[in-house]
């Protein structure tokens, strides 16, 4: 009974768990870390009336997922002595998937009720793949994207998780940076979900991956070596952060962005611990104006977005203008300049982030068409 109600409300776990015996306990303690349980999500094809929030989120791009049509037939499990049996079939599937065998492990989901216990049987199912193996396959990084399919309104938490494990493949120690684990298993995410969804997912993977290689330097620095394109921007904008944690960030946007340049291709950096903390950081980009859905985005640190740039310069303005709006004291003077910068995608990012501010940018002349919708 207390499972139960746990599984409809985890929020309760903190009250709940402590009650039952130690493995009840620590079964119990694991459906409370999965706050989703208790959410009612709109279910695929429901209709969606309200614009949700922070439409240029990276989890408002994981969103944009099709049903994958109809369960499969179910398998029954033999759960005559478990005490849970959401539980005993979630297991099942997750030992079947270990040994390769994904239609075995829907069709033993299928089993369950649906909504959201037969929706986080599939979650469980492909977070399994990642999250066990220490460098997980790139097969069943593959296997794992197509699972979350399956997970219905969970599916963008599901590629969410997967990002997350994958970026714990960053390199962290000393010596040459080798990314290339985490690189073909990025490549693996984008490949396996085709379009802009597999884009976000690979993109989340590398800025998680990005930030965690940098904390785990003295100096806000990337270590040497060379580093993928794809990597070039996430590690631009971990070094901009450490910089503002430091007191580093300067008022003048262009030493600001001289000392980020610095900072991703130094001759090498001391280590130090890795702090534990989330990677994540709060969005700024709550509405869409014309033009605006098409524009290249990558993550930002997690799940926020920001807009990219070839030019490591014009793509390092706009990180620092990103991460000086999220600053306790930010730098009026940095956004103030991105205003009056030469790219209009700086120019965009500056009056953006003045507007999710509440401080509008003084209406001027502008020729590009994206940025003028901004200061109109």
């Amino acid at each position: 009974a207390v499972l139960a109600r746990v599984r409809a409300d985890p929020s309760q776990a903190a009250a709940l768990c402590p009650g039952l015996e130690a493995g009840l306990r620590a079964q119990c303690e694991d459906i409370g870390r999965r706050p989703h349980l208790g959410t009612v999500a709109p279910r695929p094809g429901a209709v969606q009336t309200a614009v949700p929030s922070g439409v240029g989120s990276v989890r408002s791009l994981l969103q944009d997922q099709p049903p994958p049509g109809p369960w499969p037939a179910a398998v029954a499990v033999d759960c005559s002595a478990a005490l849970d049996r959401s539980d005993c079939v979630e297991g099942a599937a997750r030992r079947l998937v270990l040994l390769g065998d994904t239609d075995g492990a829907l069709a033993r989901c299928a089993g369950l009720p649906a909504g959201n216990a037969r929706d986080d049987c599939a979650f469980r199912a492909a977070e399994v793949l990642t999250m066990a193996p220490a460098r997980p396959r790139v097969a069943d990084v593959s296997r794992a994207a197509g699972l979350c399919l399956w997970a219905g309104p969970f599916a963008a938490d599901c590629l969410r998780h997967l990002a997350g494990d994958i970026g714990r493949l960053a390199p962290i120690g000393t010596g040459t940076a080798d990314w290339r684990a985490l690189d073909r298993r990025a490549e693996a995410l984008a490949a396996a979900r085709p379009g802009p969804v597999g884009a976000a997912a690979a993109s989340l993977a590398r800025a998680q991956g990005a930030w965690l290689h940098v904390d785990a330097h003295a100096a806000a620095c990337a270590a040497g070596g060379a580093a993928p394109d794809e990597l070039g921007p996430h590690l631009r904008a971990a070094v901009v952060w450490r910089l503002a944690e430091d007191g580093l960030l300067d008022a003048v946007l262009d030493d600001a962005v001289d000392a980020v340049l610095a900072g991703t291709a130094p001759a090498s950096c001391a280590p130090r611990a890795v702090p534990r903390r989330a990677y994540d950081v709060e969005g700024r980009w709550s509405t869409l104006r014309p033009g605006e859905a098409d524009l290249p985005r990558v993550a930002l640190l997690g799940e926020a977005a920001r807009v990219v740039a070839e030019a490591p310069a014009v793509d390092a303005a706009v990180a620092v203008l990103e991460v000086a709006a999220r600053h306790p004291r930010a730098p009026a003077a940095l956004l103030d300049a991105g205003l009056a910068h030469p790219d209009w995608r700086v120019r965009w990012t500056a009056a953006r982030l003045r507007q999710e501010a509440g401080a509008p940018a003084p209406r001027g002349a502008e020729s590009h068409p994206i940025v003028a919708g901004r200061l109109r």
